[in-house]
């Protein structure tokens, strides 16, 4: 009886796939760490962070949700949000 038992928990585990884990924000080569997806471009150089955005450049990290900002604004670890994003996600 207990092979049976076995058996059926070992098919149960086996018939239920696991989901893939969702991608990790990708570490530019440059240090940068942000999800184009996470902001919406309002015009070609003004962005806005959707809930959840956080941008991290040079050991700094901050939460973007909500705020709407453009070139020259904000500066994170030395770096400008807005133009970042404006070049790493061209063509989105």
């Amino acid at each position: 009886m207990g092979w049976l038992s076995s058996t059926l928990i070992g098919m149960v585990v086996v018939s239920h796939p696991v989901a893939p884990p969702s991608p990790a924000p990708r570490l530019a080569p440059d240090g940068v760490v942000a999800r184009c997806d996470d902001f919406v471009r309002v015009t070609p150089s003004v962005f806005t962070g959707r809930g959840g955005a956080w941008f991290a450049a040079g050991g700094q990290r901050d939460y973007l949700a909500h705020d709407t900002f453009g070139p020259g604004a904000l500066s994170i670890g030395g770096v400008d949000p807005a133009l970042y994003l404006q070049r790493a996600c061209a063509g989105r």
